[in-house]
């Protein structure tokens, strides 16, 4: 998931209509999610609940988010609409503005998001809260203090997720905090910023089934720090400590040319586990080209590719269609930088943009 420059916006009212108010209708017909087996993929729809096809946005940045669903959907936030995409690929909105979506749902039908009474007022309280589905109705599960570096800067939180003591983590730019039910908010950690720069942001977020969080950072200054937004950035912070430590990458990538910390981190969602799964895409060959672009499964210092593209795809309309499922290890495309990504039971989703500025949405079976 990516944190940064996150809007933050009020929320208002309950659930609604079903379609989405930033859909457009694209025909009719009948919609699933697909389950492709592992080492498979395929590309789905997305309809209303009258079948009719719907197109939500393309990522929309930084504003990007999804949450994966106990009933194989999922929840997605593109900067300016909310919706719940059950298994069966029909959308309802969920109609009030709303920061960003949690990367791990709540207990039960809750899911957690950001808000802030007032987005022009940077010292503004920044609230947690918990929004469930079926009724709409909000409950405030977070309040964050503004202390140190965050005392001057316009709140940009993100809720990480839950940790097995049910303390609930959350992001607000160079921090991360948690707070366990019936209590206060503390400070997990910061991450640490870079030789020569001048501060750091939790870029996109992941956390592990035993709380573990993997924050990679956007290292701020006056020039580029080689290692922003790449794999090398990546900091884990174990439950129960204060203190980051690198994430363990391998020397190489079977498959994959260049040092793995170099590569471009397009998306990144935790496996299930105490692992990560990551789109990241090799530096391009030139000036204008982007990078060929992969799926890695990275856990206990190793990688696996999950799935790839093409070399030299031509990343038209036409050329990025699946027809059924296919070899996750040759599509003709990927989805590029903003993509939004979630892994629930061998199903890893991507709601991404592959080409023409078209939301492309994909499953890839990881077994």
């Amino acid at each position: 998931m990516r944190v940064l420059s996150r809007k933050v916006a009020t929320v208002a009212a309950a659930i609604g209509v079903v379609g989405s108010a930033a859909a457009c209708s694209s025909g009719s017909g009948a919609a699933s999610l697909p389950t492709p087996k592992a080492g498979k993929a395929a590309q789905f729809s997305i309809v209303d609940g009258s079948g009719h096809g719907v197109v939500l946005a393309p990522p929309g940045g930084s504003f990007d988010s999804i949450a994966a669903m106990s009933d194989g959907g999922f929840v997605y936030y593109d900067g300016t609409t909310l919706a719940a995409v059950n298994s069966h690929g029909i959308a309802k909105t969920i109609p009030f503005t709303v920061a960003v979506v949690s990367a791990a749902r709540g207990s039960g039908a809750d899911i957690v998001v950001a808000a802030s009474g007032d987005a022009t007022v940077a010292t503004s309280a920044t609230t947690v809260v918990t929004v469930n589905l079926g009724s709409g109705q909000a409950t405030t599960a977070f309040q964050l203090p503004k202390s140190g570096s965050d005392a001057n800067t316009t709140p940009s939180v993100f809720p990480v997720g839950y940790r097995p003591d049910g303390s609930l983590v959350v992001a607000n730019r160079d921090s991360l905090w948690s707070m366990a039910p019936g209590g206060s908010p503390s400070l997990v950690g910061r991450v640490p910023v870079a030789n020569g720069m001048s501060s750091a942001d939790v870029y996109r977020v992941a956390m592990g089934n035993t709380g573990t969080v993997y924050a990679m950072t956007d290292q701020i200054g006056s020039t580029r720090d080689p290692l922003s937004n790449r794999l090398g950035s990546i900091m884990t912070f174990a439950a129960g400590s204060t203190s980051p430590v690198p994430f363990a990458l391998p020397s190489a990538i079977p498959g994959i040319a260049g040092s793995p910390k170099t590569l471009q981190v397009d998306g990144m969602t935790s496996d299930g586990g105490d692992g990560i799964y990551a789109l990241v895409e090799e530096s391009p060959t030139g000036s204008g080209q982007r990078g060929r672009t992969y799926v890695v499964h990275l856990h206990d210092g190793q990688a696996q590719i999950v799935a790839s593209e093409v070399a030299g795809s031509a990343h038209t309309q036409a050329a990025c269609k699946l027809s059924g499922e296919v070899d996750a290890s040759a599509l003709p495309c990927l989805p590029s930088d903003g993509t939004a990504m979630a892994y629930h039971a061998g199903k890893l989703i991507l709601v991404g943009q592959s080409t023409d500025y078209k939301p492309d949405y994909l499953v890839i079976g990881v077994g």
